[in-house]
């Protein structure tokens, strides 16, 4: 019930046009027409919420209220950020050994 109550409130915003730069028209296509779409752009979202160095970003573009429903929706987001920084690290210094 609280999960849909927060779409539903995601979805109201970014057809309120709060929503800066390109991904504005994107997102709300998807949060008009694709449930599924819709909620994967949201996780997306959530990832660079969770990323320090893009948090601040995100917030400029999708607003502090979005973004703070989008963080009530995938309140582990950030785990899975960090989790495949890691691993991009991990393959880096694999391929820094075989140099």
């Amino acid at each position: 019930m609280r999960r849909d109550i927060l779409l539903r409130s995601a979805k109201e915003l970014v057809n309120m046009d709060v929503v800066k730069g390109l991904s504005a028209a994107p997102l709300k296509a998807a949060a008009n027409s694709n449930e599924g779409e819709f909620e994967e752009r949201l996780k997306e979202i959530a990832q660079q919420l969770y990323a320090p160095d893009s948090r601040s970003l995100a917030i400029e573009a999708y607003g502090e209220e979005l973004s703070e429903i989008i963080e009530a929706l995938y309140p582990n987001a950030g785990s899975y950020s960090v989790k495949v920084n890691e691993g991009i690290k991990k393959l880096i210094r694999k391929k820094l050994r075989l140099l």
